[in-house]
């Protein structure tokens, strides 16, 4: 005789199974049981499901961990084209392209300088402009973004000299 509920082979007279503890019937035939062992279906390799998450998971965490550098990284948020404003008088001092390669290139490419952000101090992140190839002459400026469209510099020495750039729309 067989158990109706884990198949494994009992004894006759016994009333419960040895290994599940399954109330065993007498009428039970072991083709019975068998059937109903074979009915149950075998588990499904869950395996490639597991990488499927686990990929979708890493991809995501990469998108969100690129968002997050470029977001806090002054020196890839400056890059593009700004109109700077002087903030004492509203009026536009120009555009200004700032590079990937550490350049500002006035708007009709007469004049270029150089530039270098320091971020050591988070709270005091600093642009210092070289206003000579060789580096003899720079002006260091406070930077503070306000969103990733707008920044505003303002001279540490002349605290009320204060400079907003906005992005140029493509």
């Amino acid at each position: 005789m067989f158990c109706p509920k884990c198949g494994v082979q009992v004894n006759s007279p016994q009333s419960f199974c040895s290994q599940c503890g399954a109330a065993l019937n007498e009428n039970s035939s072991p083709s019975q049981n068998t059937n109903e062992i074979a009915s149950t279906k075998p588990l499904k390799n869950k395996k490639p499901l597991i990488i499927g998450v686990i990929a979708i998971l890493l991809f995501l965490i990469g998108i969100s961990l690129t968002i997050r550098s470029c977001a806090n990284n002054p020196a890839k948020l400056i890059v593009g084209k700004w109109t700077a404003f002087d903030s004492s008088s509203g009026k536009s001092d120009g555009v200004g392209e700032f590079t990937k390669d550490g350049k500002v290139i006035s708007e009709d490419g007469s004049e270029t300088v150089t530039y270098k952000i320091d971020k050591s101090d988070k709270e005091n992140i600093k642009l210092t402009i070289y206003l000579d190839s060789k580096k003899n002459s720079s002006r260091e400026y406070k930077i503070k973004f306000k969103n990733k469209d707008e920044f505003e510099l303002t001279e540490p020495k002349s605290p009320g000299e204060v400079y907003t750039f906005k992005r140029v729309k493509k």
